[in-house]
């Protein structure tokens, strides 16, 4: 797969993620300003307050573009939801001086593992969660910071795990997505080398059966013209192998008829014991060529009338007897 077919892949997928993690932003930042308000000292909720809000109203904001944003922007966009995150995780911290408050910057750090496939931005958002814990733990005497400090990089090789998870599933689904493309692709070849298959053979169908027409036509004119009985037999013969030929073009078109499903039966009324006489005489010639005995055994002498398609039933006959 090409590098930029590879992208595009994961442009797509970072599309259809940035809706849904805008909505979850939305909700819990609307939470934790509510909360913020009841729960925090005067000290510093309003500041907590006011960068909650203004993650909120971004997350508003991008919740209800995202269907209007370029592929190629999206991603970069979860990236500043998630840094939104980071910042207030932070700023909680440095500000409550409460060590649990690192459980923030924990849970940020995994979820960048679990949404981002681009690996520059899960870095870039791994590094800056970091410089922020450290910045806070060096200008604060923070409390148990070697517990905070090895759970940060157990989070981190969680997190690590699961961006390689997620850049292995969007690989697969480039790699099913370029497949089923390549199978389509082929379908339509195929497809349209049979249209042209079809059309090439009926054209050539009607274009020869022309002619056949003719020749068919002058052989029964010739027919019924003063001959001998050797000459007869011969424009019998010819008279036969012209039907015959014709019948090999009719099957063409029918066979093309079939393909494109337009193939009709006919209900017309016919006498059938002549239906099989002109049968039987038709491939008589072709059995004693082989050294067959063909005939026609029948007790019917009354005229026996049938409803049914002559023409498609001397079909079915013809092959059945042509490959005695």
């Amino acid at each position: 797969m090409s590098l930029s077919t590879k992208n595009k892949r994961v442009k797509s997928d970072s599309q259809a993620l940035l809706k849904p993690i805008a909505f979850a932003f939305f909700f819990l930042y609307l939470l934790l300003s509510l909360s913020h308000f009841f729960l925090l000292s005067e000290d510093f909720k309003w500041t907590l307050i006011a960068l909650s809000s203004l993650t909120m109203i971004v997350s508003f904001v991008l919740m209800r573009k995202a269907d209007h944003i370029s592929a190629d922007r999206q991603s970069f966009w979860i990236l500043i939801l998630l840094a939104f995150g980071t910042i207030n995780s932070v700023l909680h911290l440095w500000l409550s001086q409460l060590p649990e408050q690192t459980t923030n910057i924990f849970l940020v750090i995994i979820a960048s593992g679990i949404v981002f496939s681009n690996r520059a931005h899960w870095a870039f958002l791994i590094v800056l969660n970091w410089l922020g814990w450290i910045v806070v733990n060096l200008a604060v005497d923070m409390p148990m910071m070697m517990h905070f400090f090895f759970a940060l990089f157990m989070g981190t090789m969680l997190s690590w795990f699961a961006h390689l998870a997620r850049r292995t599933l969007v690989s697969k689904q480039a790699e099913l997505l370029r497949e089923r493309d390549i199978a389509v692709a082929h379908e339509q070849e195929a497809i349209a080398a049979n249209e042209a298959k079809s059309a090439f053979l009926a054209n050539m169908s009607h274009e020869i059966r022309t002619p056949m027409n003719g020749i068919i036509g002058m052989i029964e004119i010739i027919s019924r013209t003063n001959l001998n009985d050797d000459q007869k037999q011969f424009i019998a013969t010819a008279k036969r192998s012209a039907d015959s030929l014709l019948f090999v073009i009719n099957d063409i078109l029918d066979f093309s008829k079939i393909e494109a499903g337009e193939l009709r039966l006919e209900n017309v009324e016919f006498e059938i014991t002549q239906f099989m006489i002109d049968l039987v005489q038709e491939q008589k010639v072709l059995a004693d060529s082989k050294g067959l005995k063909l005939d026609l055994v029948t007790n019917n002498t009354k005229q026996l009338n049938v409803v049914g398609d002559p023409y498609r039933m001397k079909q079915v006959f013809n092959n059945l007897l042509s490959n005695a």
